[in-house]
């Protein structure tokens, strides 16, 4: 059985994770082989609305790790209501961008596919293409 989310989250993100946050976790793997890809890079970018009274800002943010020995990756603290692109590459092999548009009970994937997300933790994986 699935640990509840409250029990997961501290051991996914330590440093913790707001209620308006969201946690993706994936993992890396090599499109022909479906092999995982260790200590591949993830990058992550979103834009965070922001401003003042009557004058509205779109601000980038970038995330960049690199996943495990085993191609798992964890990005904490992504806001909820955003829309995060998520891409991944080793060496000279990437991935197609995956397009995760979060919102009111549910998440948009690469704007065609809609899944209900009751929790805050939401699975992204990630193929590399030669």
């Amino acid at each position: 059985a699935v640990p509840p989310e409250a029990r997961l989250l501290p051991d996914l993100c330590p440093k913790g994770v707001a209620d308006s946050e969201r946690v993706i976790v994936g993992r890396v793997t090599d499109a022909r082989s479906s092999r995982p890809v260790p200590h591949a890079a993830v990058h992550a970018t979103w834009q965070v609305v922001g401003g003042e009274r009557g004058r509205l800002t779109l601000e980038p943010w970038s995330a960049s790790l690199t996943a495990d020995s085993a191609g798992h990756y964890v990005l904490c603290a992504v806001p909820a209501m955003t829309k995060v692109t998520l891409r991944a590459d080793s060496g000279r092999a990437k991935s197609p961008a995956v397009v995760l548009r979060f919102g009111p009970g549910g998440v948009w994937i690469d704007e065609r596919v809609f899944r209900s997300v009751s929790g805050r933790i939401w699975l992204a994986d990630l193929a590399l293409r030669h």
